[in-house]
């Protein structure tokens, strides 16, 4: 998989010496969402404080940044009161929190930045309309041990969508055939598959688990 990966980057031109960069700072966000904040006893009550500074350390050599630089950060808040700067120390929840924010930030940038790799190799200027490659995240069927109304009608709810963006992908992908003259072997879509048909199927199955008969109940 790492392969096929480091491969699909090096089509769209990030170099080796990019991808080793980029594995550095994925590296770094691991590290740094390892590290344990924790209260420590201070002569200002408990604050927050780096448990084991390991973690922290490699996360700073990943990132190309001082360990200590990286452990203020975490810990500390600066501010400037009349020209004066104030150093306060934060709580432990502070900490945590910021440790995260910084992690989801310098994730948040390298995603966007391979985005926009894909974009510059695409030849892609500010203004142009451009094919693009979308996403879609889906919630998909979940079954727990215990599997209640509230999520038979968020299973529904989530075919209901996918049945959704599958009805527009076939019009999509039948839109593009005609207009290139391509063969297409065309089908009808079954009926019978949509939510709503068997939308009412789902609700008797449930009211019949929910008062079974006595028969059931014996066996």
């Amino acid at each position: 998989m790492f392969e096929h990966v480091s491969h699909s980057m090096e089509v769209i031109g990030i170099t080796e010496e990019m991808r080793s960069d980029l594995w550095r700072v994925l590296s770094g966000i691991l590290h740094l969402g390892n590290t344990a904040i924790v209260e420590a006893d201070t002569v200002e009550g408990l604050k927050a404080s780096i448990e084991e500074k390991r973690h922290a350390a490699l996360a700073a050599n990943m990132l190309g940044v001082p360990t200590e630089a990286l452990i203020e950060l975490l810990t500390l808040r600066r501010t400037t009161i009349r020209d004066q700067e104030i150093v306060i120390k934060l709580q432990k929840d502070e900490a945590t929190f910021r440790r995260d924010a910084v992690a989801k930030a310098l994730y948040a940038s390298a995603f966007e930045w391979i985005v926009k790799c894909a974009n510059d190799h695409l030849g892609f200027q500010e203004g142009e309309t451009m094919p693009f490659i979308g996403v879609l995240d889906i919630f998909g069927f979940e079954s727990f041990a215990v599997n209640g109304l509230e999520q038979v009608l968020i299973n529904f709810a989530n075919e209901y969508l996918q049945n959704v963006f599958n009805k527009q992908v076939r019009r999509e992908i039948r839109s593009i055939f005609v207009h290139f003259l391509c063969s297409l072997v065309l089908f009808d879509y079954d009926k019978s598959l949509h939510p709503e048909r068997f939308g009412q199927h789902f609700l008797n199955i449930f009211l019949y688990m929910c008062n079974p008969p006595p028969s059931l109940l014996l066996s």
